[in-house]
């Protein structure tokens, strides 16, 4: 992708200044439902005209089913 395809923002960080930055999010959800494990991810394309912009949400197919493991769950904090 080119810088050009990146939104710009006022309110980027690290200055108190008003000029403008590209922003640029790294989303990702978890979630577990019906046994299974599921993500939410963002994906953007390179934008199709000036202006414009091309992100959109993804959820991969069928989950990732939930197992029982070996180690009983604890609320304390492992070393």
């Amino acid at each position: 992708m080119n810088m050009a395809d990146v939104a710009l923002t006022a309110s980027g960080e690290g200055g108190t200044d008003d000029r403008r930055r590209r922003f640029l999010g790294d989303y990702l959800s978890g979630s577990i439902t019906g046994g299974r494990a599921w993500t939410v991810f963002a994906l953007a394309r390179p934008s199709p005209s000036p202006g414009r912009f091309d992100q959109a949400m993804y959820v991969p197919a069928g989950g990732v089913e939930l197992v029982a493991g070996d180690r009983p769950a604890t609320t304390a904090i492992a070393d």
